[in-house]
């Protein structure tokens, strides 16, 4: 349903006239960045009462037409203007249904950010790639991949976050996903793969596997957080891990996340 949900939209996409930009992005940013204090707010003032809701909530072909120079200011040699233009393009991802298609000719510019000197940057940057709906770009999984096998940093949930969505159509995101969930180099990472695994829905046997299988680790930040997604997940994450779950209540001192996977327990065999 979505690659049909994207192709419609490209469809219509392709199809639109071409619009001028009524935005000037050079005087949107040089007044949020401005030192005057006045100059700033009103410039904040117009970007969340005007500039944003258009760009997030309007017309798809109005705000594609506000896209172009919009990515002129992303070369800036300012560090302060490229990360509000990577915050501006992460918040279109993330409110915009229709982001895939709106954001399409940002994707270079993005993955080409996601090593951008500047850490907010590369995490805005990450993020709007991870966010986009109806899908994420296949261009985008190389850098998904990549910092999910690097040490943590602000891009690391990002990643995940990516990686757990095209998990459901990509054997290689589903291959890193697992990855990050299984490695035993960071708790903090294997608790991030699962949060993104319930907030994505996942629904991959073999990863709803490695659910059960954190009930083993000896971090109880990870116990919780493998049972409070197969709480949320339900169904085949429960039956796929009922003799882990019930071995983990028979064993566990924790009386709170013993009684967590009672509560599962009771919810009954069946697979949806």
């Amino acid at each position: 349903m979505l690659r049909k949900a994207a192709c419609a939209a490209l469809m219509m996409a392709t199809s639109w006239p071409a619009l001028s930009q009524t935005i000037d992005w050079t005087a949107f940013f040089r007044g949020a960045l401005s030192t005057d204090r006045k100059v700033q707010d009103a410039a904040r003032e117009k970007a969340l009462g005007d500039t944003i809701p258009k760009l997030c909530h309007e017309d798809g072909k109005l705000a594609a037409a506000e896209i172009p120079g919009l990515l002129t200011q992303f070369e800036q040699p300012s560090d302060a203007i490229r990360t509000q233009v990577s915050a501006v393009l992460f918040v279109i991802a993330r409110f915009r249904a229709d982001g895939s298609v709106v954001l399409g000719p940002a994707v270079p510019a993005l993955i080409r950010h996601a090593n951008d000197p500047v850490e907010q940057t590369r995490e805005n940057c990450v993020n709007a790639l991870a966010e986009m709906k109806p899908e994420i770009a296949a261009a985008a999984m190389p850098i998904f991949v990549a910092i999910s096998d690097a040490p943590n940093s602000g891009t690391t949930p990002g990643a995940i976050l990516g990686l757990a969505r095209m998990s459901g159509s990509s054997a290689a995101a589903e291959d890193a996903l697992d990855n990050a969930l299984t490695q035993n180099i960071s708790t903090d990472r294997k608790i991030i793969a699962i949060r993104a695994m319930t907030g994505t829905n996942v629904i991959k046997p073999r990863l709803l596997r490695r659910l059960g299988e954190s009930l083993s680790n000896e971090d109880r930040a990870v116990q919780r957080a493998a049972l409070r997604a197969m709480a949320s997940l339900g169904g085949a994450a429960i039956a796929l891990n009922r003799e882990a779950i019930a071995r983990f209540r028979q064993t566990s001192t924790d009386a709170e996340l013993s009684a967590l996977a009672q509560q599962l327990l009771a919810q009954g065999p069946s697979e949806r």
